[in-house]
C-alpha cells in the first residue's frame, strides 16, 4: 500500500512489491558518451554525449546528455544525484535513465559541485553544506544550456529529480526557478544540521522570490536515521514539511511499512515507478 498526501485529500493505493528490473533483458541500452544509433531494425542504442556548462559562479559543470529517438524537440528530465555520488549512478543504479529515453523524454544528470568531474568553486576542498546550498546554481547552469539546445529540446517542458540530499536540491531548484521548470520529483529529501536544536538544511533558505510547485515527495514511511543519542530523524517529516511548504499541484507518496531510500523507491516498487512517470506524465 502507499499513502498519498494531497492539499486537500488523502488516497490509499493499493500495490504489490516486487523487482522492476527488465528481466529478459530486451530492453533498451544506453552506450556512450558519442555512439551512433543502431540501424533500423537492429536493438535500439541511445546517444548519450558527455556535456558541460558553467554557473553564475563560475562552476564547469560535467554531466551526460541523453537523446530519446525522433528529430523533434522534446521534454527534458534533469537528473541530480545523492551527496557523494555522481551522474554515473543513473546509469549503473537504476534503469531511470534508459526508461525515461525510452518514454519519449531527453534526460541530462548533472554532477554537482565538488562531485564527479564538477569542481568546487576555486578548486577548494572539501566539500561543505554551504556548497551543497548553492548546488541549485548548477541547475541553473544546467537550464540555460538547455535553452540553447533548440533542436532536441523544448525548454518549455523541463523537470529535474533528485535523490536523497539531490532531492532537496531539486526541491530548491524548482523555487528558484519556479517558471523555467515545470515540474519536480523528489526522492527521500533530508538533510539536517546542529545539534540542539537539529534543523532541517537545503531547503530554500534566504533565496528571495522562492516559490517551489508541483513537486511530488516519494518516501519511506520508516526511512530514518538513528543518531548516537537515539534520536531519530524520519525522511518521512522532512517530505510532509517540504510539502507544506509547497504550492498546487503538489503530493507526498509514502510506502507504508517501507525503508527505502532514494533510488530504491523506485527500483524496488513497480507501482511507484508508473506513478513517477504518471506524474511526469501529468505535469510535463
Amino acid at each position: 500500500m502507499m499513502r498519498m498526501y494531497s492539499c486537500s485529500l488523502v488516497l490509499a493505493l493499493t500495490v504489490a512489491l516486487w523487482s522492476c528490473g527488465d528481466e529478459d533483458g530486451d530492453g533498451p541500452r544506453i552506450l556512450g558518451p558519442d555512439v551512433p544509433r543502431a540501424a533500423p531494425g537492429e536493438e535500439e542504442i541511445f546517444t548519450v554525449k558527455q556535456v558541460s556548462f558553467t554557473s553564475v559562479d563560475s562552476v564547469e559543470v560535467s554531466a551526460l546528455f541523453g537523446v530519446a529517438d525522433g528529430d523533434e524537440a522534446r521534454p527534458v528530465v534533469i537528473l541530480v544525484h545523492e551527496v557523494e555520488g555522481s551522474k554515473e549512478e543513473w546509469l549503473r543504479a537504476t534503469p531511470l535513465f534508459s526508461d525515461l529515453l525510452k518514454r519519449g523524454y531527453n534526460v541530462l544528470a548533472i554532477d554537482l559541485r565538488g562531485h564527479g568531474a564538477t569542481l568546487l568553486p576555486e578548486d577548494s576542498q572539501p566539500l561543505s553544506w554551504e556548497d551543497v546550498e548553492e548546488s541549485f546554481l548548477d541547475v541553473g547552469a544546467a537550464l540555460t544550456w538547455l535553452r540553447s539546445q533548440v533542436a532536441t529540446v523544448d525548454a518549455t517542458r523541463i523537470a529535474v529529480v533528485g535523490t536523497g540530499v539531490g532531492g532537496n536540491v531539486a526541491y530548491v531548484s524548482m523555487g528558484a526557478f519556479p517558471l523555467q521548470i515545470k515540474a519536480a520529483v523528489c526522492l527521500s529529501p533530508g538533510a539536517w544540521a546542529g545539534s540542539d536544536p537539529i534543523v532541517p538544511i537545503v531547503i530554500g533558505e534566504g533565496l528571495t522570490n522562492f516559490r517551489p510547485h508541483s513537486i511530488l515527495f516519494m518516501v519511506g514511511e520508516n526511512d530514518v536515521i538513528t543518531l548516537t543519542n537515539g534520536v531519530e530523524l524520519s525522511f518521512l517529516d522532512f517530505a510532509v514539511f517540504l510539502f507544506g511548504q509547497t504550492a498546487d499541484p503538489s503530493n507526498v507518496l509514502v510506502l507504508p511499512d517501507s525503508a527505502d531510500h532514494g533510488l530504491d523507491i523506485l527500483n524496488n516498487n513497480p507501482r511507484a515507478y508508473e506513478f513517477f512517470f504518471s506524474w511526469l506524465e501529468g505535469k510535463l
